[in-house]
Formats: C-alpha cells, structure tokens, sequence
C-alpha cells in the first residue's frame, strides 16, 4: 500500500520534475532548442505538442528527478521513472489542447461549461 500512496519525498520528486525544465530553459536563454515534436502537424494542421515541449525540457526532468532521487535517499530507477512519467502527462496534456484549439498557456476547465462539454465556446 505504500507503493500507492503519495510520500513527501515522491511528491518533492516531482515538484523537481516539473520544475526542472523551466530552471534548464532559464540557465540556456537565448540558445534555440529542438522541440519535442519535431514541428510536426498533424491532419489538423494544428502541431503535435508546440514549441514549449523540447528535448532539453525532457533531459532536464529526467536528470533532476534522478539526482534528487539519489539525495533523498530513493532508489534512482524511481526518480527516472517519476520524471519520465511527469513529461509524459504533461506532452499528453499539452496534446490534448492543441486539438481542442486551446492557446499555449491558456488553462482548459475540464468542469461542466467548459470547452469541453460545450462545443459553443470557443477558443481564441
């Protein structure tokens, strides 16, 4: 049962993984970076992830979560996994909006009323 529940260090783990690309974008600015999807559109003509999503983004989590692994005391397969599984949610995530048309950084309510439920709104 404690492999299911949430521990403090696991959740620090991935606060580090989601943190962890932003600090990388921080520390190389100005320097250009190879998005995730390659550009890719799909039929939609809309991209795959965007420009947001980049391989630096997925290294830097990666890396992060397995250091921070190794400090807390955790088994470095674990930080691997936890940032692995971070940058997944968060292209699938970022996925889903680009078909739903929703603007990058734009925040999707997925409650009654949104454009989820309601196809009359629609994104800007």
């Amino acid at each position: 049962m404690d492999a299911i529940l949430p521990s403090p260090r696991r959740l620090l783990l991935l606060g580090t993984a989601n943190g962890a690309p932003i600090l990388g974008k921080r520390l190389r600015a100005g320097r250009r970076d190879t998005p995730l999807d390659r550009r890719l559109h799909l039929a939609d003509y809309r991209p795959l992830l965007g420009p947001g999503r980049t391989v630096r983004g997925v290294v830097a989590a990666v890396a992060a979560t397995t250091a921070a692994s190794w400090l807390l005391i955790i088994e470095a397969i674990v930080g691997v996994m936890i940032g692995a599984a971070s940058v997944a949610g968060d292209a699938l995530s970022c996925s889903l909006k680009r078909r739903l048309g929703v603007a990058p950084g734009q925040v999707v309510g997925w409650a009654r009323g949104s454009r989820l439920f309601n196809p009359r709104i629609r994104a800007a």
